[in-house]
């Protein structure tokens, strides 16, 4: 909500920030708006993700950050905890169509996750362990008992995020 949103997120990718994580739960915005346009612009050029969650509201819905996806194709997004829910079948799809939409593997149930790496691949697929909600080794039990390949594992447990993350280029 701040009018120099744009401004802050710039110098801190210029600091070397490596991203930006969003919070429509604890902030109230819509994905729909133009200062999130504006932020998902930046972190496209910048080429860094943006990380978010979604929730039960039009604005903040998997639909409408499938939307801002489409938009902004040279944005990456990362989606946490699968998207709404435990088996978020919209997340999948959007992550399935959209070379720029990501999930995070987050308080995910392991039959969802293993469909999601079927369908959409490992490369579209990212650990997180949304500690201290739950716990880390919880989480990295379901990607070790996945029935994938070491190199798809690998991939998802680190390999895809650095991609995402790194090396940023600095504009300016």
């Amino acid at each position: 909500h701040d009018p120099n949103a744009a401004e802050v997120l710039e110098q801190s990718l210029r600091r070397g920030s490596s991203g930006l994580k969003l919070s429509p739960i604890t902030h109230q915005f819509s994905f729909a708006s133009k200062a999130v346009e504006k932020l998902a612009a930046l972190c496209g050029e910048y080429g860094c993700p943006v990380y978010t969650h979604v929730q039960f509201t039009p604005g903040a819905s998997t639909a409408r950050l499938a939307a801002l996806a489409r938009k902004f194709p040279k944005t990456n997004f990362i989606l946490g905890q699968m998207g709404f829910g435990p088996a978020d079948r919209e997340a999948m799809e959007a992550c399935e169509e959209l070379d720029n939409l990501f999930l995070e593997t987050s308080c995910g149930n392991y039959l969802f996750i293993e469909q999601v790496v079927k369908r959409a691949g490992a490369d579209k697929v990212i650990f997180g362990s949304e500690f201290p909600l739950s716990h880390p080794s919880a989480e990295l039990r379901k990607i070790m008992l996945l029935d994938i390949s070491d190199q798809d594992r690998e991939k998802i447990l680190g390999g895809n995020i650095m991609s995402l993350i790194g090396p940023v280029s600095r504009k300016g």
